[in-house]
């Protein structure tokens, strides 16, 4: 509340304590990209450390590669099944078993 409260004063949104001030206007303030994560052994005490039971804060982001779409690239395995490996337009990758659908990442 006091956080809430001194970021209005100066003119600024705050959602929680855990989230940059939004900047009046849509101005920008610089990205906050800390990232941790807890030792091995770390106690969870939500009554000592009302973030203590944040395990992690990881950055997750698009990679900088930019992928051009290809057409498929067929392979065989040792049993000879044919895997079929497509580029879609979103860079998610999908792959097909003998023209069947098997996953996508």
């Amino acid at each position: 509340a006091e956080l809430k409260a001194l970021a209005k004063k100066k003119g600024y949104r705050l959602v929680s304590h855990q989230h940059r001030p939004e900047a009046p206007g849509g101005g920008h303030l610089s990205e906050n990209l800390h990232t941790f994560v807890r030792a091995l052994g770390h106690k969870i005490q939500p009554e000592q450390d009302r973030d203590s039971k944040l395990l992690a804060r990881l950055r997750v982001c698009p990679g900088t590669m930019s992928y051009k779409r290809k057409g498929p690239i067929h392979l065989y395995d040792k049993s000879r099944a044919r895997w079929t490996f497509i580029m879609e337009p979103t860079n998610l990758l999908s792959a097909l078993q003998n023209g069947k659908f098997v996953l996508m990442v």
